[in-house]
């Protein structure tokens, strides 16, 4: 149970969430299968070591951040709900200047959305 628990924290899509649960099923079942064949007496160490390779591959990796640290902070107001203006009055600079942040963040992460970039945002770089 602790297991799905994790993964299911590491992972917020409910698809790839249930891909994890169906992994670790079939990695579960195919342990018992294979003590009971080879009369192996179940090493709980084995299984530990196992479950968290499993763990591990399907952890979010943090990424190198490819924003400039002007672009960063504008990501972070913008995650928060900050509009274009106010982010341009709390860190001193002009409605344009924020918008031209905006557009190389969606270059620079290869998105077309706000949308889009928070979702990389809370996936790749904030953790």
């Amino acid at each position: 149970m602790k297991l799905l628990l994790q993964i299911s924290s590491w992972l917020k899509n409910k698809y790839l969430v249930a891909v994890c649960v169906f992994a670790a099923i079939i990695l579960f079942f195919t342990m018992t299968l294979l003590s009971f064949q080879y009369g192996i007496t179940g090493d709980e160490k084995v299984q530990k070591d196992y479950g968290e390779k499993v763990l591990d591959f399907f952890k979010p990796q943090k990424t190198k951040n490819p924003l400039s640290p002007k672009e960063s902070e504008v990501l972070s107001q913008l995650s928060e709900g900050l509009s274009y203006k106010m982010i341009a009055d709390k860190i001193g600079v002009s409605y344009n200047t924020v918008n031209g942040h905006v557009k190389n963040i969606y270059q620079k992460l290869h998105v077309a959305s706000l949308g889009e970039a928070i979702a990389y945002y809370y996936k790749h770089l904030k953790m």
